[in-house]
């Protein structure tokens, strides 16, 4: 204990530093724990997106490979690693128009229950 005391005597700055740290990292730690991630497997997807990439879609929307592929266009058997934006860059659309193309196949593949209106497109 007098050794801590001494030290906290001799080096007053690097002490509040550490100890600025070690809260820092403590309610870090805290929110990280007790905190859900923003979207994990149990919450909504997000909203469809340009930065999106066709895989992500695939699982985030649990949607079938061949039918995404034929709503943005693509080559049977492809597996892009192309964002929308890219894609519809070199398709030369609108990467609206892909949004709502997927958009449609959501709607199609995942119906709303019953008494519960469509949601929004993105």
């Amino acid at each position: 204990m007098i050794r801590l005391a001494r030290l906290l005597r001799r080096h007053p700055l690097m002490s509040l530093g550490f100890a600025a740290a070690l809260l820092a990292f403590a309610v870090s730690a805290f929110v990280l724990l007790t905190q859900p991630p923003p979207w994990h497997r149990d919450g909504p997807p997000p909203p469809l997106a340009g930065w999106m990439t066709p895989k992500f879609i695939l699982h985030a929307y649990d949607l079938p490979p061949d039918r995404l592929g034929d709503a943005l266009g693509l080559e049977p058997g492809t597996r892009p690693r192309q964002t929308l934006n890219q894609i519809a860059r070199s398709q030369g659309v609108p990467v609206a128009t892909l949004i709502a193309r997927v958009a449609a196949l959501v709607q199609e593949t995942h119906p709303p229950p019953p008494g519960q209106p469509p949601a929004a497109p993105p």
